[in-house]
């Protein structure tokens, strides 16, 4: 278990091996809906000792994940011994700072919500200054006053926003929107109107895509504001410097920007706030961890069950 700032939200997984590895950033949850069911956005990254760069954030990806294992956990701490014999060759590469160079020609990096810097000051900063000619942003959810959409703007000093909404309960608070906003919607239609739960950003420049995507939504709390460190979530997001045009046509958006798809406003289903996350009610109810060693159950109850009152009640398969 974890305590997050916010909501713990990355989406990743990390697979070695004895010579090669790959991880996975992701949209999606490791659910029903998020593995077959709606429309997903997942980045990949395949590794060996020959490759420095991939290597680089894989061993990023580790150093993430390790940081939330309890090793005081006796099937855990096996697990983990057994991946650092077995996947040898990585437990030595430093974690990739920055951006790092892949065996493609294309350069990339691996973003986490921790430390003092926000996911949306390092994208800003991986820009180097260029000019932005368009920020194309797809989230399922939003700012009720789109702060964070409107400081990416602003950090990227881009010329137009593109943002694309659709699939199943398409939700934009179209009603932040003022006269004269740079800011234009686009239909993303999905197959048999599937839920748009990708998070994708991208900032075209005159020879790049810069492209971010994962598991933060355009808000505050996911990718925090460019300028000014806020309390935010836990996420994890992969960076990718693509040739200019490459993500779209990957993700087959080309058409789907044209000027003649612009939405209105009314277009859109009436914007819904959606209630606060009850975080302080779900960690009151936490009763903290268990194992099982042999014949023995252990128990390390949360503050909240620490008391002579609280007991553990064992029942069987029928209840």
């Amino acid at each position: 278990g974890t305590r997050s700032e916010g909501v713990f939200h990355p989406k990743v997984i990390l697979q070695l091996g004895q010579k090669t590895g790959r991880v996975f950033v992701s949209s999606a949850n490791l659910t029903a809906p998020g593995l077959a069911g709606n429309l997903e956005v997942i980045g990949h990254i395949a590794a060996s000792p020959h490759n420095a760069g991939e290597s680089g954030l894989l061993a990023s990806a580790w150093h993430y994940i390790e940081r939330f294992l309890d090793l005081d956990q006796e099937a855990v701490a096996s697990q983990v011994a057994r991946m650092r014999k077995q996947a040898a060759w990585l437990m030595d590469v430093a974690p990739a700072e920055g951006i790092v160079s892949l065996a493609n020609g294309e350069t990339a990096a691996f973003l986490d919500g921790n430390g003092r810097r926000t996911i949306a000051s390092r994208f800003a900063a991986f820009l180097g200054g260029d000019p932005v000619k368009r920020l194309i942003v797809i989230s399922p959810y939003w700012d009720e006053d789109l702060k964070a959409l409107r400081d990416l703007h602003k950090a990227t000093n881009a010329r137009e926003v593109c943002v694309l909404v659709g699939g199943h309960r398409p939700s934009f608070p179209t009603q932040s929107l003022v006269e004269g906003d740079p800011i234009r919607l686009f239909p993303l239609r999905a197959e048999q109107d599937r839920f748009v739960h990708g998070k994708v950003v991208i900032a075209q420049t005159s020879d790049a895509d810069h492209v971010l995507y994962g598991s933060a939504n355009c808000t505050i709390a996911g990718l925090g504001a460019a300028r000014v460190s806020t309390r935010r979530n836990d996420e994890a997001c992969l960076y990718r410097r693509m040739k200019r045009g490459a993500a779209l046509r990957e993700l087959h958006l080309e058409s789907a920007i044209a000027k003649e798809n612009v939405l209105k406003g009314e277009d859109l289903p009436k914007w819904q706030v959606r209630p606060e996350v009850p975080l302080e009610a779900a960690i009151s109810r936490d009763p903290g961890r268990f194992a099982i060693r042999g014949a023995d159950l252990f128990w390390w109850p949360t503050e909240a069950y620490a008391h002579r009152n609280a007991r553990v009640e064992l029942l069987g398969r029928a209840g």
